[in-house]
């Protein structure tokens, strides 16, 4: 034993240097999972610079696609083994590699790095065995992978939920869905599919409502039952549990805090048609039984209280309490307490089925306005945008009025976006007023084409520039073309031809609103008109200057100047025989000119969709005032009210719109000057000028010289804030004196559509059927207003 031991000591220090040797001739590895292992060329022997990259061990996978992941080791540069690691973990992070490794060698003197890949299986084929009611192309779809991507057994695992779930959402529940893991291994993917019967829900009930009717109840979910062609009536346990919740939430909302909701499941006997049935059991319906108000320091307990609609004794609303709570923080930003917190909590109370509120308030500070700073108007002069708002320098922070002003900034179509934002001012009692806008494309080309049921197909071409600016005059015929001149003052000028089926236009209006920095508007139009009439056609050629003064921010007071040539002509000769006398009487050319002076009084607060206010104007007219073949004088009045009957909690509302409109003609006007009935504007479930006064013997209308027309309508959101909902009712009459003899009543509805990008776009589609007609009458059930717009 000793001798062996001495034996094999001798050997130990050759055994080192073989050792040694075998190390410096074998190059060095570096595999994908390790970060720290490697061999650097020596410092003092041997190529220090990388001479060669070799790719091997790939099939399938392109070597340019595994040298793109190669983009830390390069050639002719010093190597590391950091770079080698990080291309390994480039390689990796591909997914198309099982393994990946490198190691180092030295030929003719020249370093190689080597890459060893071993390529992942392909999925070379992919199969649905028993699916007959769902495509393959839709079940493709719902997978991870595709024929040829590298085999990943997760998600290859992970697709038979996947497709369960897809046929859960087609309504078949009982489905089973299996992988065949012995073809898995040959890298075909089989899926093996038992599809069972498709359920449909055929009914859905519910028990145990007795407040909220079944109708109420089934506008709260989304599972529907299957109506041929319209609806699937897909089941699906997700959508019937968020349907739970939703029921549930509507009833907590208007005060059955202890409402519990669940479902039931019936199959018919071929298990094809299911009946849901929502178990409800709603509980007491919770009141209010008293409200604390805590922190208020600025406003008394009382004036809280009077802000409010809920009080003791009322049923409590959930959705009500968070309109509450916004009216308190708007009552608190009007005075300057633009940082008031309020929160408003409830707590069962000590008699059955009531709550106690608390509203609790921290005020903070009121701030006054330091400066207003202006940002992001490239082209928009300063005072475009200050003349809009309306506050100044050391007056009350007034968080309410900017949110106005910021609506305001928005409807003038110069920005794209405006936020009015407070920031810290010079002093600790101030906030500086921060507009901060983003500027719209205001010069916009258009093309296109429209269809209303009042004047038929329409053409359209158009240039229009809202920011236009008459005295920036181009210093170069490049800075026109540049868009860089007549921009930045807020005017409007736009020139539109629209040639029609039944009506051509060719317009040029330019609409200054602030002459010399002042609220005094100036506008100029000149148009030509054509348009086909019963029997005859019409053409206007004519020019219009206006001045309008605004004071007091919601009065304006207008006056107009018309100069205008209007020729009757093409008089068909059926027609001819019968043509009534007041048509006849102005065949030919015709010249006039008038003098009109208006009044207006605006308290509404959005140019483009009013929820509250009135609008009141009044205007007289005077024909040959300054010439011409006519003398006559033309008195109309309008009046619009609206008010916001509910809001969302989206903050969408539903606003209630009130008109009237009267007007009166003194003296002999032509016919196409008279008033006119029907159509959208007017009285829908009407033809465009289908009420009127008509004319023997051809019965043809001649316009009366008195008009009177009352319109309600209620207006609701449907769909986001773009689709809304109307119901309207529409009456009044057009006759030569005022009269209620031939009154006409019309009902209906409709649905109102914004395409905000086309700038916007307003649609119009509305159902309006008559009750009450005159003997002559043209009615007209359908009556829309949309245009298709495109630059």
């Amino acid at each position: 034993m000793g001798s062996n031991m001495c034996r094999y000591g001798r050997l130990t220090p050759l055994m080192i240097v073989i050792m040694a040797a075998v190390c410096f001739q074998t190059p060095a590895v570096i595999h994908g999972q390790t970060a720290d292992i490697g061999v650097e060329p020596s410092q003092n022997t041997g190529p220090k610079n990388v001479s060669e990259i070799r790719i091997l061990g790939y099939k399938d996978i392109s070597e340019g696609f595994i040298r793109q992941q190669i983009r830390n080791v390069k050639l002719n540069a010093p190597l590391n083994t950091g770079d080698i690691q990080k291309d390994l973990d480039n390689l990796k992070l591909t997914g198309k590699f099982t393994d990946v490794y490198a190691n180092t060698s030295v030929e003719q003197s020249k370093l190689i790095v080597n890459f060893h890949v071993v390529e992942r299986p392909t999925i070379q084929s992919i199969e649905f065995r028993g699916s007959r009611q769902i495509k393959t192309k839709d079940l493709l779809e719902v997978l991870d992978f595709n024929v040829g991507d590298p085999l990943d057994v997760l998600k290859i695992r992970s697709g038979v939920e996947n497709l369960s779930q897809k046929y859960r959402e087609s309504g078949f529940t009982e489905a089973d869905v299996s992988l065949d893991e012995q073809a898995l291994e040959q890298g075909c993917i089989v899926y093996h599919i038992t599809e069972g019967p498709r359920v449909r829900v055929n009914t859905i009930l519910f028990e145990g409502n007795t407040t909220f009717s079944d109708r109420r109840l089934k506008g709260k979910i989304d599972t529907k039952t299957y109506v041929w062609i319209l609806r699937p009536g897909t089941y699906a346990e997700d959508q019937i549990q968020e349907d739970i919740a939703s029921l549930r939430n509507y009833y907590r909302t208007e005060g059955f805090l202890d409402a519990q909701v669940g479902r039931r499941i019936d199959y018919s006997p071929d298990r094809q048609r299911m009946t849901i049935t929502f178990l409800i059991d709603e509980g007491p319906r919770y009141c209010v039984n008293d409200i604390r108000v805590e922190g208020n320091l600025f406003y008394t307990t009382e004036a809280i209280l009077d802000t409010i609609q809920l009080a003791p004794g009322k049923i409590l609303n959930l959705d009500q309490m968070e309109a509450d709570r916004k009216a308190i923080v708007a009552k608190y930003a009007g005075d300057g307490y633009i940082y008031a917190i309020v929160d408003i909590a409830y707590a069962y109370g000590n008699d059955p089925g009531t709550v106690n509120l608390t509203i609790k308030i921290t005020e903070g500070d009121s701030y006054k306005i330091g400066r207003i700073i202006i940002r992001g108007n490239r082209k928009t002069q300063d005072r475009v945008i200050r003349r809009t708002l309306d506050f100044y320098p050391a007056q009350t922070f007034d968080l309410n009025k900017m949110q106005e002003r910021e609506r305001r900034l928005r409807e003038t179509r110069l920005f794209s976006d405006v936020q009015i934002r407070p920031i810290p001012g010079e002093t600790s009692d101030e906030r500086d007023a921060l507009i901060q806008v983003e500027e719209a494309d205001t010069t916009r080309v258009m093309a296109g084409a429209g269809v209303t049921s009042n004047n038929g197909v329409v053409g359209s071409l158009s240039i229009e520039n809202i920011n236009f600016n008459l005295w920036d005059t181009p210093r170069s015929a490049g800075e026109f073309f540049r868009g860089q001149s007549f921009k930045g003052a807020g005017q409007t000028l736009r020139i539109s031809l629209e040639p029609g089926t039944e009506m051509t236009t060719f317009r040029i209006d330019f609409r200054n609103p602030y002459v010399f920095d002042m609220p005094l508007a100036f506008g100029w139009s000149a148009y030509l008109f054509e348009r086909d009439r019963d029997g005859y056609d019409e053409g206007r050629f004519g020019t219009i200057f206006s001045f309008d003064k605004v004071f007091k921010k919601i009065y304006s007071v207008g006056a107009a100047f018309r100069v205008e040539c209007i020729d009757i002509n093409d008089i068909d000769r059926h027609f001819l025989f019968f043509a009534p006398r007041d048509i006849l009487d102005v065949k030919g050319s015709n010249f006039l000119t008038s003098i009109k002076l208006s009044m207006v009084r605006d308290t509404t607060d959005s140019v483009l969709m009013p929820t509250r206010g009135t609008r009141l104007e009044a205007s007289w007219e005077q024909a040959g005032a300054m010439g011409g073949d006519f003398d006559f004088s033309k008195l109309r009045t309008q009046g619009t009210y609206y008010k916001t009957l509910r809001t969302d909690i989206y903050d969408r509302k539903t606003v209630w719109a009130s008109n009237l409109g009267v007007g009166y003609i003194i003296g002999d006007a032509p016919v196409f000057e008279r008033f006119y009935g029907g159509g959208i504007g007017s009285i829908r479930g009407f033809r465009f000028r289908g009420i009127s006064p008509r004319q023997w013997p051809s019965h043809t209308p001649v316009g009366g010289s008195s008009e009177l027309l009352i319109g309600n309508e209620v207006s609701f959101p449907l769909v986001g804030k773009n689709l809304r909902g109307v119901t309207f009712v529409d009456m009044g009459t057009v006759d030569d004196s005022f009269s209620l003899s031939d009154w006409r009543i019309a009902v209906g509805f409709g649905v109102r559509l914004t395409l905000d990008f086309f700038g916007p776009v307003p649609m119009a589609f509305d159902f309006g059927f008559p009750v009450m007609k005159a003997d002559g009458d043209e009615t007209q059930v359908f009556s829309f207003s949309l245009g298709a717009t495109f630059k």
